[in-house]
């Protein structure tokens, strides 16, 4: 099964925030908090960029939206005109029974490469 791709194009060493928003499993899905969140950046081969693996969220960061930045080093592109990067989010969360339930997605993110830009 292919990756969903987000809509919006990330700039080659700009800033890019991704949003998560945790909804449980049920039959009508409610906002949930996880217990626990991680998320890792890779390229489509699953090499780990920027040794952004695993990367815990934790403390008043964890709600039902969490906020993910991607930044500078983390949108580089190197031959390509763009390149893809994969975000993946994994974690916990308890459902209504208070029973632990575990939830895992990635979504593909377009980095375009800005070449003959000059860098600050």
């Amino acid at each position: 099964m292919a990756l969903k791709t987000l809509g919006v194009v990330a700039k080659e060493r700009g800033s890019y925030d991704v949003t998560v928003v945790l909804l449980s499993n049920e039959e009508t899905p409610v906002p949930v908090t996880p217990v626990t969140f991680y998320w890792t950046w890779s390229d489509i081969y699953g090499n780990v960029l920027n040794s952004r693996q695993k990367v815990e969220v934790t403390g008043d960061d964890l709600g039902s939206e969490i906020t993910i930045k991607l930044d500078y080093a983390d949108l580089v592109v190197s031959q390509a005109a763009q390149a893809t990067g994969v975000l993946t989010v994994q974690g916990t969360y308890l459902d209504a029974d208070g029973d632990t339930r575990y939830f895992a997605d990635a979504v593909c993110i377009l980095i375009d490469n800005l070449a003959g830009v000059q860098t600050l």
